[in-house]
Formats: structure tokens, C-alpha cells, sequence
């Protein structure tokens, strides 16, 4: 790739004094040693809701996966970093409202979030709040990196603002509306559709101009860079037309709950500006020659909703090229969630909330209907008949009952891992038999089938993948009829045994890869496999079979845990499901 003179000027701010070598603002993607994920920091003017789960839980599920790809090798560390943005006109007005100090209301919203962590089993290694000391002190850094390589000046600001979305829209973002009663017409964001105002105003201003072609090649740069494909083409076509230069801070008139310039508290730090920040304060930023910023920084995954892409796909990358740091490795983004289909919104009175869900459903199981039911390039649909059928379908009826099935006393009286009898008849028998073939083709190739759906962030592929297996363990479960099955009959005894070691290393193989969908359950469930803590990475459901294949298995003989309590208890329908499905028929 050529790279503009622009550009080439950039990479030499990029200079490491210590060293003297260039450091690529284009990421590094073989850094191995390390994980550092990212969620939005959540805006404090309102509590949690699906969509704030989704992504963190999109997090999670990649972080718990990098890690458990990594169990058994050189890699050193997986961070999941979320948190919460509590700074602008919004919480200022919330606060106000509630008659409320805006810290005192914003420790009390973040708690919230924090608990939205707790709940769900968020494995998170920091929780950042934009009104913690060390993130002003990073922020007033990066500011005066930004304006020392001459990216702020101050000017008159002309523009219509959003004050929900606390920015300024440009032209090319703007659409016409006309008010159905009065006929006026007025202006709103194409991104939001929030209305807009005009606002004049003295600002600091980043010259955002300057970064079109660099911001444009970091994107080309990598297919992957932002993804999916939808909204890269999306962000490379609105790259066709010339940046604007933009408005970083707000008069302290206007909006005094922020963090002050550097210089002059006549003006508060734009909110966006503010809380990109975040994701360098994690990493130890201001501390750039620390081991902890070198192992962290840069991230590799920014997850997003698409209505915050541009922020994070084009303001925050030019951000960093101007105060001279690396860019993010890569931007997931993420569509929107509907209700029955419907946009969720207070005022039709459909907002999901999470905690209320998950008393019903388990946190567990929520996890396991939004990765499955998500689908990154597309809006979502939540249903209370798609959330009911398909946890009982999945985890109850399948996985569930599927484990209950081939773990009873009776089958399996000694309690142990069962083993192939290798080189009996009943064994060459049973492997030529069609239904135990397949399985044991298909968990012998799962793990390497759901590495990159896992990797995509495409996690409904996996589990879709995953229970298909599982689906496979029960028709061959079925159709042998092992309960009908006699121990004292030698050769049933052999047949058995081989049916169950099929039936245990796809449950075993299955369990190991469903950790990062529904921890809690993947562990319980190996658990009562018997399976060790040490023995539950990757690379282990790479193996399987090894007795089939006339290997040892350290698996066989291994004592089955003790709790033999139902996996996942079918959920009772709630009475406005059963009220819709009685009146269907």
C-alpha cells in the first residue's frame, strides 16, 4: 500500500524515544502474548438493557474464549474491559431532575452496570468510571498530546446538534421530518433519528479533516478491520466525502459536569473525546513505557453498537493518530434489538429488562438465547416464544436431558468414565454402525469447525454447530435403547460400554466448547463428567476417541462427580405465552 505524505508524517510522530524504531500505528494482529477486549463505556442517564448486555456478553464469550484457546501455551493474559460514561448534559439533567449531586447519581447508575456484571458472569478485569481520578489525569494527557502535535485549535462552531446523542451531525448525517400536525419541518440524525438544534458556540475544534485518507487506510488496510462487511462498506462510502473538522469541547455555561481542559476551565472536555479515553486508561495510559500498557495497548477488539460506529471507527482511530498511538486492531459492530420486531422503546412500553428475564430464565439461559439468537449485520428479534422454546428445546430437552440420560446409576453403575472394550466384535460392531460413526465423525472435527464462527464473533454458529452434536448423541442413544441394555449379558456389557464412551466424549467435547456461551452450565456439566479443571482448554476437545483409536485415554476410569442434579430444569411458560398459544390453536 502507498501510504499519503500525510501519513508518512504521522508515523514519524510515532517515534519511541528509548528506542528510536517506528511503531506501526497499523496493529501488529501477531501479538500473542495478550487479549485486551473492549465494550462501550455505558452513559449513566439510564439502567441497563438488552443491548448493553448483548455487547458485554459478546465480549465475554471472545474473552473466555482467547483464554481457553490459551490454556496450555505461552499466552499471558486476556483483559475484558467495560465501565461506565458519566460525564455530559444528559447525566447533569438526570441528576437534576432527581434532585441529586451528579457524582452521588452516577455512583448509584454505576452500581447498576456493575451489578449487569456480576449477574451475568462477566468475567471483566477492570470496570473504568469516567469520574475516576486516573481517567481525568489520562484524558487532560491525551488531550495535550493531541493539541502539542497541533491537531486543537479554538474556533467559532457552527451546527445542528443532538442533544440526546450529545454531538453535532454533519450535512451528509441529516435528514428532513415533517410534523404531521403543525406541518413544520424540522431536521434529524439519519443514525439516531433524534431531532436536531442549531448551536453556535466558541469550541476547541480537532482537525478532523486532516485524517480522511490515513482513517480510510487503516480501514483498507484489514478486511477484518471492521467488521462485519456490512458496516465497513458503510464507513468506506461515507469516507468518500471529505471529514469535517470537529467541536472537542463545550462552554462550562452549558455543560459544567465534565473533565476540565487542560488550560483553560472555561471548557469542559467533549463527552466522546472524554470517554474513548477510557479504553487507554485500562491499559495504564499515561504510563506508555509500562508493562502494562505494552501488553494491553493496542486492543485488539473494540465491540460497538452500530449507533456509535463513527465514533469509534473514524473519530477515535483519527484520535490516536494524532496524539501518535497505535490504532485498535480491530471494530465488531453490532445491530440493534428488537421486541416481537418492533423497535424497543418506553413510550410502546416493550423495553426488555435483563435482571426481570433472567429471574425467569436463569442468567445462563438469557446468555445462551442472545448468542444464539444474535446476528451481528442484523437487527435482532427478542420473543418471549423464541426465549422459552429454545431454552427448553437446547438446553433442557437436548443438552440436559441428553447428559441425564447416559449418566444414570444403571447404565453406569461403577460411576466412572466408561471405556471402549478395543478389539472385542461387539467393538468393531458397534463402529461400523452408522449412527456412532457419525458422531464420532462429527465431534472429532467440532472444534476445529466452530474456531473461526467463535473468532467472527458469529457465536450462534457455533452453538449451532455444537448442539447439532448433541442432537447426533441422542438419535444414537435412541436407537440402540441402552436402558433396554443387560450388564450381565457379556456382549450387550461391551456394547454398552462403547456406546457410552461415544456418548461421554461428544458430551465431554461439546461441554468444553460451550464455556464461553454458558460458563456456569459447561462447568457444571463437566463436572459431573468428572472432567478436571486443568483438562477443559482447547486443545483438549482437539482430542478425542484416543481408546477408539487404540491410544490411552486419560479420560477412562476417571470417577463422575457427585451432583446429579438436573443440568437445566425446563421452564414453566409464562401465563402471557400460554394465553397467545391457547388462542393460536
Amino acid at each position: 500500500m502507498v501510504l499519503s505524505s500525510s501519513f508518512r508524517t504521522l508515523l514519524r510522530l510515532n517515534r519511541q524515544s528509548r528506542s528510536g524504531q517506528y511503531v506501526a500505528l497499523f496493529p501488529n494482529w501477531n501479538r500473542a502474548k495478550s487479549y485486551y477486549v473492549t465494550t462501550p463505556i455505558y452513559y449513566v442517564n439510564s439502567v441497563p438493557h438488552l443491548g448493553h448486555l448483548y455487547t458485554t456478553i459478546l465480549a465475554d464469550a471472545s474473552c473466555r474464549w482467547e483464554k481457553m484457546k490459551n490454556v496450555n501455551s505461552t499466552f499471558t493474559d486476556s483483559k475484558l474491559v467495560t465501565g461506565t460514561d458519566e460525564h455530559g448534559l444528559k447525566v447533569k439533567q438526570a441528576a437534576d431532575a432527581q434532585q441529586m449531586d451528579p457524582l452521588v447519581f452516577c455512583d448509584q447508575v454505576s452500581e447498576r452496570f456493575r451489578k449487569m456484571i456480576k449477574v451475568f458472569g462477566i468475567d471483566a478485569s477492570d470496570f473504568v468510571r469516567t469520574t475516576e481520578q486516573r481517567h481525568y489525569e489520562a484524558v487532560q494527557h491525551f488531550w495535550q498530546k493531541v493539541e502539542e502535535n497541533g491537531f486543537i485549535y479554538k474556533g467559532q462552531y457552527k451546527g445542528w446538534y443532538s442533544i440526546p446523542d450529545e454531538a453535532y451531525v454533519s450535512e451528509s448525517a441529516i435528514t428532513l421530518e415533517k410534523d404531521k400536525i403543525s406541518g413544520e419541518t424540522y431536521r434529524i440524525s439519519k443514525e439516531s433519528g433524534h431531532r436536531l438544534q442549531w448551536m453556535e458556540e466558541e469550541n476547541y475544534m480537532f482537525k478532523l479533516s486532516a485524517f480522511t485518507d490515513q482513517v480510510r487506510e487503516w480501514i483498507l488496510s484489514d478486511s477484518q478491520r471492521v467488521h462485519p462487511v456490512k458496516f465497513r462498506a458503510k464507513l468506506l462510502h461515507e469516507l468518500q466525502t471529505p471529514l469535517e473538522d470537529i467541536s472537542i469541547s463545550r462552554d462550562v455555561s452549558k455543560v459544567p459536569w465534565g473533565v476540565p481542559v487542560p488550560g483553560d476551565s472555561a471548557h469542559r472536555v467533549y463527552v466522546w473525546f472524554d470517554a474513548l479515553v477510557n479504553y487507554l486508561t485500562a491499559a495504564g495510559y499515561p504510563q506508555v513505557n509500562g508493562t502494562t500498557y505494552s501488553n494491553m495497548w493496542p486492543a485488539d477488539v473494540h465491540i460497538v453498537g452500530q449507533d456509535i460506529m463513527r465514533f469509534h471507527a473514524v473519530y477515535w482511530p483519527a484520535f490516536l493518530l494524532a496524539a501518535g498511538l497505535k490504532l485498535p486492531k480491530q471494530v465488531v459492530v453490532h445491530s440493534h434489538w428488537l421486541c416481537d420486531n418492533r423497535k424497543m422503546s418506553k413510550s410502546t412500553g416493550n423495553v426488555v429488562d435483563p435482571f426481570e428475564t433472567a429471574l425467569s430464565v436463569t442468567p445462563e439461559g438469557l446468555r445462551y438465547f442472545l448468542l444464539k439468537q444474535g446476528v451481528l449485520g442484523d437487527d435482532c428479534n427478542f420473543s418471549e416464544k423464541l426465549l422459552y422454546n429454545g431454552l427448553n428445546s437446547d438446553l433442557a430437552n437436548d443438552y440436559g436431558n441428553c447428559l441425564h440420560r447416559i449418566m444414570g446409576k444403571r447404565l453406569n453403575p461403577l460411576k466412572v468414565y466408561p471405556g471402549e472394550l478395543v478389539g472385542t466384535s461387539n467393538a468393531d460392531h458397534a463402529i461400523d454402525d452408522d449412527s456412532i460413526k457419525e458422531v464420532i465423525r462429527s465431534v472429532q472435527h467440532l472444534a476445529e469447525e466452530i474456531q473461526p464462527y467463535y473468532r467472527d464473533f458469529y457465536f450462534y454458529k457455533g452453538i449451532n454447530a455444537i448442539m447439532k452434536v448433541v442432537q447426533l448423541v441422542n438419535i444414537m442413544v435412541t436407537k440402540h435403547k441402552v436402558w433396554e441394555l443387560k450388564r450381565t449379558d457379556s456382549n450387550q456389557a461391551a456394547f454398552l460400554d462403547t456406546v457410552l464412551y461415544c456418548s461421554y466424549e461428544a458430551m465431554r467435547v461439546c461441554s468444553i466448547l460451550l464455556q464461553p456461551i454458558v460458563p456456569e452450565l459447561a462447568s457444571f456439566a463437566l463436572s459431573k463428567l468428572g472432567v478436571p479443571q486443568d483438562c477443559r482448554g482447547l486443545d483438549d476437545a482437539m482430542k478425542s476417541f484416543a481408546s477408539l483409536e487404540g491410544g490411552q485415554d486419560k479420560m477412562v476410569g476417571q470417577p463422575l462427580g457427585h451432583d446429579m442434579k438436573p443440568l437445566f430444569r425446563r421452564l414453566e411458560l409464562p401465563e402471557s405465552l400460554t394465553t397467545k398459544q391457547s388462542q393460536a390453536q
